[in-house]
């Protein structure tokens, strides 16, 4: 008797540490991947490496919860970063949330700002791009590529021309794309912090757009009610 009731303390304790693996997750797991516009700079000030946090993200998830459909959004953005940091990192990233999660459904592919920012080509920009969609691929994950979000601040850049570099890029490749650009760009003035990244309502539109191109791709079939996020990962112990 004393054996079992040993045997049964170990279980609740893991079960409630959340040390337990969270494998058996069988929900739809996105990792949003970016710059600082996936990490929600000005909101969140560190990178997101993976965390269960962010801008977008926590409104995508519970856009895609309140639809009914389970679901889990990460967050990979690194402020600053450019494509070519991007196409560093993405495989072992990948990696990374496979592991934890068991399996990724879609990774939200959107950089390139800061590849105009700092002068780099149009053509590196789309031709890392393009090299990251091949990699989501290879993991056999949905990759969604967003355009860049307009720029009031330095507007001479020219981020247009590089979000037809970007459309016709995935066009060519048959990669499902969410034109944030063409969406924002007549209100961005009551959308934007700064000029070049979201505030909370610019964040909210953005979440909308990907959440309405997630579910085109989830298909019909999807939005079915089970256990709510946010009571699966109190179950695990939480997020990050």
């Amino acid at each position: 008797m004393k054996t079992s009731k040993i045997y049964f303390l170990i279980i609740a304790i893991i079960l409630f540490s959340g040390s337990i693996s969270a494998r058996a997750y069988d929900g739809v797991v996105t990792m949003g991947f970016g710059d600082s516009i996936t990490q929600g700079y000005p909101y969140v000030r560190t990178h997101g490496n993976g965390c269960h946090c962010g801008i977008y993200e926590q409104y995508l998830e519970k856009m895609l919860t309140d639809r009914c459909i389970p679901n889990l959004v990460f967050n990979w953005g690194i402020g600053g970063e450019t494509t070519a940091g991007g196409l560093n990192r993405i495989d072992s990233n990948i990696q990374s949330a496979v592991s934890s999660w068991g399996h990724v459904n879609f990774v939200l592919l959107m950089e390139g700002t800061n590849d105009y920012i700092f002068g780099i080509s149009k053509s590196t920009t789309v031709f890392n791009l393009s090299m990251m969609i091949d990699t989501i691929r290879r993991h056999n994950i949905t990759p969604v590529i967003g355009t860049l979000t307009p720029d009031t601040r330095t507007p001479h850049r020219g981020i247009p021309e590089y979000n037809t570099r970007i459309r016709n890029m995935a066009a060519s490749k048959n990669v499902a794309l969410v034109d944030h650009y063409a969406a924002m760009v007549a209100n961005w003035g009551a959308l934007t912090y700064d000029g070049l990244h979201p505030n909370t309502q610019g964040y909210y539109q953005m979440a909308a757009q990907w959440s309405e191109m997630v579910e085109a791709l989830l298909g019909p079939g999807r939005n079915h009610c089970r256990i709510p996020t946010g009571a699966y990962l109190l179950l695990l112990g939480g997020g990050n």
